[in-house]
């Protein structure tokens, strides 16, 4: 929840983020596994919410998206339809 307040009130906190090499590594991987993890419980909908509307908000990033087309090594268990 702070995570996401920052994001959205303060621009440069947001790009000093999505800047640095290891947020695609343990910031988008811990958001992933939060929304796999909260989308069985039904109490936790609201937390699966605000996972969306982070990844929508880093989608925007180019560094990010730049960050994102390196090889990717941790092997994560994912719930897959």
């Amino acid at each position: 929840m702070l995570l996401w307040r920052l994001m959205t009130t303060n621009q440069q906190i947001f790009e000093a983020f999505t800047g640095r090499d290891d947020f695609h590594s343990k910031v988008v991987v811990a958001v992933l596994v939060t929304l796999d993890q909260a989308k069985h419980n039904p109490k936790e909908q609201s937390l699966m919410y605000l996972c969306i509307f982070m990844l929508l908000n880093v989608s925007g990033s180019r560094e990010l998206a730049m960050a994102m087309n390196q090889p990717f090594n941790l092997k994560i268990k994912f719930d897959l339809p």
